[in-house]
Parts: structure tokens; sequence; C-alpha cells
């Protein structure tokens, strides 16, 4: 019981970053009022600025918050024992499920108006996408030297995950197809998110290197 209420504060915390996303991402900062977060989720007040204090602070949270996930899964995918093949493939499964998890924050970021003007917010934006960038270069150039990759550009094949993947996941199917179109069911956005993964890897491997050894060393 000592425990789960020791956690209650970080939980609660966690739930208002997300919440603060969404708005943010549908109202833009200006647009957003801290009561609209109190009366949408009912959420007291107090406990907003208990933990951020202002709206601007409020606001950078939500990309610290973001970058602290990014970094964990990071270390958690250099923690295994994979191939270049395979270290490819899970962290695109997981890029992808951070960016339908985190819808409110990509439409943020493909809005520059609502982060230049938070130079904070901009330098955490910055430093996720480096993390991202030189995990997928490193896993490219490994992949590349021990012949389980083709011999392409790894920066610009990183750049296309960092910048295509969250574009094609977040945008209203309108601008993918035609006018009048409805977005794309979670079945079918799913069912796009796994084509991807295979394209981007059929792109890049030679083949499956199911006999590929890891080395210890």
């Amino acid at each position: 019981m000592t425990s789960s209420n020791n956690q209650a504060p970080q939980d609660k915390k966690e739930a208002l970053l997300n919440a603060a996303e969404e708005l943010f991402a549908e109202y833009g900062f200006e647009g957003s009022f801290i009561r609209m977060v109190t009366e949408r989720y009912g959420v007291n007040s107090a406990m907003i600025n208990y933990h951020f204090g202002s709206k601007k602070a409020f606001f950078v949270a939500i990309f610290e918050f973001r970058l602290e996930q990014i970094n964990h899964e990071v270390r958690e995918l250099g923690s295994f024992a994979l191939n270049p093949y395979q270290s490819l493939k899970a962290y695109l499964n997981t890029f992808i499920r951070r960016i339908e998890l985190n819808h409110g924050l990509h439409q943020l970021l493909r809005n520059p108006l609502a982060t230049r003007q938070y130079p904070a917010a901009v330098t955490l934006v910055s430093k996720a996408g480096e993390q991202v960038f030189m995990l997928i270069r490193s896993i490219g150039q490994e992949g590349t030297k021990t012949g389980c990759f083709r011999r392409v550009e790894v920066e610009m094949f990183a750049m296309n995950v960092l910048f295509l993947l969250p574009y094609v996941l977040t945008c209203e199917m309108v601008t993918l197809t035609r006018p009048n179109c409805t977005p794309l069911s979670l079945p079918r956005r799913t069912a796009l998110a796994n084509w991807i993964i295979t394209y981007l890897l059929v792109s890049i491997s030679i083949i499956e290197p199911v006999s590929y050894e890891v080395s210890n060393g």
C-alpha cells in the first residue's frame, strides 16, 4: 500500500503531461490554458502549479518527459545482444510505437511556431533527434561493416527514419491520397507501420542474418 502511494505522485505527473500534450497539440501554446486541463481531466490547478509552476514550464516539461523516454529506450536496446538487423528492426518498432503513443507531440513538432519561441523546448527536441539519429547511424554502420547491410548512405537512411516516419504516421490521410477521405483507422495505421518497417529493412538489408554471430568483444 505504501509503495502505491509513493508512486502515485509520479503517475499523476505523467498523466498531467499526457493531457497537456494533447491540448497543446490541439490548441497551440497561446490557445491552451491551465484551466482547460483542470476542466477536461478533472484535476486540481494546485497540482499543476506544484509540479510545474507555470504554463511555459508545463510546456517544456512535455519535451523533457519525452526525451527521458527516448533515452531509456536507447539504453534498453543497447542492453540486448542483438545483431544489426535485429537491432534495427527492434528500434524501428519502438520508434513507431512511440509515434503512435505520442501523436500530440509529433503534431507540435510539425508546427515550428509551436516550439521556436521556447529555446528550452527546441534544445530538448534537438537532443532527442540527435539520440535517435546517432543510434540508427551506429546500427547502420555496424551492419555495413559486418556485411549484414548493403553499402548505403547510412546518414540519409537515418534522416529518412527520423523525419519521414513521424510525418507519414501522424498526418491525415488526405495528405497521402485524395480529398474527402477519412483518417486512417488504428488497424490500417498499424498495417501501414508494419509495411514501412518491412520496406526499410528490405531497402538496407542483404538478407536477414539468421546465423549471424554476435561478437562478445
